[in-house]
C-alpha cells in the first residue's frame, strides 16, 4: 500500500518515487499544488476503489495522512 501511494503521489508530481518521503504533503513536495491534489486524489479513488466526499480530500493534504486514512479505510 506504501509503495502504491508513494508511486501515485510521483507519477501525479512527475516526480521519481525515491523523492516522495514521509513528510511529503501539499506545497511541502515538489510540484503538489492544489490543482495536483485533485489528480492525487482522483488516481487514489481508481487504485483503491474508494470514493472520498470533499471534506476528506480537503483534509488529506499530506503522504502519511493519506496513508493513516487508507490504512484504516481497508
Amino acid at each position: 500500500m506504501e509503495e502504491k501511494l508513494k508511486f501515485i503521489i510521483a507519477n501525479c508530481c512527475q516526480l521519481d518515487p525515491s523523492e516522495i518521503k514521509n513528510d511529503a504533503g501539499v506545497n511541502h513536495t515538489p510540484n503538489w499544488d492544489s490543482l495536483v491534489h485533485i489528480d492525487i486524489m482522483a488516481c487514489i479513488e481508481q487504485e483503491f476503489d474508494i470514493s472520498l466526499d470533499t471534506k476528506t480530500i480537503t483534509a488529506l493534504i499530506a503522504y502519511r495522512d493519506i496513508l493513516m486514512y487508507l490504512k484504516d479505510f481497508g
